[in-house]
């Protein structure tokens, strides 16, 4: 099987798709080069910026799910044509879109919203009001929730698909990032200590949201990853280039590698590959996880941010 990784380049309406059997080489697509196949949207963006920011898989896995976060919009891409089948716009600077159970949700951080759309259709059902600044989705497929880290708000929203309800965890941090494993609520949080801008890492019990592991970490971080199944993050710093490494056993980072620029979002690729995209360098940094060192660096286009692979 051909296995690829897509990137979001919000800086210049791209994305780049990189062959991991061919040495990871990597082609840069235009998205307005995508408007341009025939197609029924009759769409014209000369001199217009999109910023896709994030992406996802459809359920089928034939179509990704692009957000473009200064268009208000997401389009439903066919990957394997190299067309846009759809557009629907959504809130304001959509920020994560994930799938689940043939409905789409999409965080919107300027309306304080979650679009929810259905994915046959293409169609909004609506749009919910959560807390402050909305940016990641994270579903817990066996219980159907959907939990969402309001950045600016001090809480996770948890919108109920059972029981067609939400409600709010009330934190005393700004949750940035979440990752849901077996009975725990993984958390990257802020929290200003009074003087300085600190972060925290958290482990949450998921049925009564009790914190049961807290760690304090000095510095602005703004990404996170859990590797599955082993008590350990990666955690990256827009402020200082480093991508650290805690284990969550221990209670402490364990290793802290310079990467250099701004990094920030993560994919992982089991056993050992981690591919962190790098917003100030225009490239991805490869990461091996093992070795603890960078297998290189890999130009893919201006602002690079969300990370998927097919």
């Amino acid at each position: 099987m051909e296995w690829k990784v897509v990137v979001a380049n919000t800086g210049e309406d791209s994305i780049g798709i990189i062959d991991l059997q061919k040495k990871y080489a990597c082609e840069i697509i235009s998205i307005i080069s995508f408007l341009k196949k025939e197609n029924d949207l009759n769409i014209y963006l000369d001199n217009y910026q999109l910023g896709p920011y994030d992406l996802c898989l459809s359920s089928y896995k034939d179509k990704i799910y692009l957000a473009n976060a200064y268009d208000n919009s997401i389009f439903k891409i066919d990957i394997y044509n190299k067309k846009i089948d759809d557009i629907l716009a959504v809130g304001r600077f959509p920020s994560c879109v994930r799938v689940y159970d043939e409905l789409i949700f999409v965080s919107n951080s300027d309306s304080n919203s979650v679009s929810i759309i259905d994915e046959k259709s293409f169609k909004l059902i609506e749009n919910i009001q959560v807390g402050e600044n909305p940016e990641d989705i994270e579903i817990d497929r066996i219980s159907k929730k959907i939990y969402i880290a309001n950045n600016n708000g001090h809480s996770i929203s948890v919108i109920d698909l059972k029981k067609d309800n939400i409600e709010k965890i009330k934190l005393d941090k700004n949750p940035i990032r979440i990752c849901l494993e077996d009975e725990s609520i993984y958390m990257l949080s802020r929290f200003n200590n009074g003087t300085l801008n600190n972060s925290n890492f958290s482990v949450l019990n998921i049925k009564d949201f009790n914190i049961v592991k807290s760690i304090d970490i000095k510095g602005i971080f703004n990404n996170m990853i859990k590797i599955n199944n082993k008590d350990i993050v990666y955690i990256t710093s827009l402020e200082n280039g480093y991508l650290n490494k805690i284990d969550i056993k221990n209670g402490k980072i364990v290793s802290n590698k310079y990467i250099g620029g701004m990094p920030n979002k993560m994919l992982w690729i089991a056993p050992n590959i981690l591919f962190i995209t790098n917003i100030s360098q225009k490239n991805i940094t490869i990461f091996d996880t093992i070795e603890g060192k960078i297998i290189k660096n890999l130009e893919v286009g201006s602002e690079p941010n969300g990370l998927i692979i097919f």
